[in-house]
């Protein structure tokens, strides 16, 4: 889990860096890395739900209705990210300079997930 959690947070913070132009709102932005990171998001789903007690009990659609509650939740991550971003290149931050973990920190889920 911790690891398709760190590859969901590298995504967001390569994408946020290669997308952003400084004129889009970060809604708009926080949109386009949502949308190019969906296979770390639906994979760190999956193993959530193979992660759960019992989770063999769950039929198709339960197991469909915990990606979608994911995939739902992108939208209340990922601005965060954009903003914090945004901070640091009005900092001075070169945004030819992709982020590292240090500058936007693996904060779009609880580290227990």
């Amino acid at each position: 889990m911790v690891s398709a959690t760190s590859a969901l947070s590298e995504c967001v913070r390569t994408n946020v860096a290669f997308f952003d132009d400084l004129k889009s709102n970060a809604s708009t932005l926080a949109t386009a890395v949502s949308q190019s990171c969906l296979s770390e998001l639906d994979n760190l789903a999956t193993l959530y739900i193979y992660h759960l007690p019992n989770s063999q009990a769950l039929d198709d659609g339960q197991k469909n209705s915990i990606v979608s509650a994911f995939q739902d939740g992108k939208a209340d991550r990922v601005p965060h990210y954009v903003l914090a971003w945004r901070s640091l290149v009005n900092r001075g931050w070169d945004k030819q300079n992709q982020p590292t973990e240090k500058e936007l920190p693996d904060s779009l889920f609880p580290k227990g997930i």
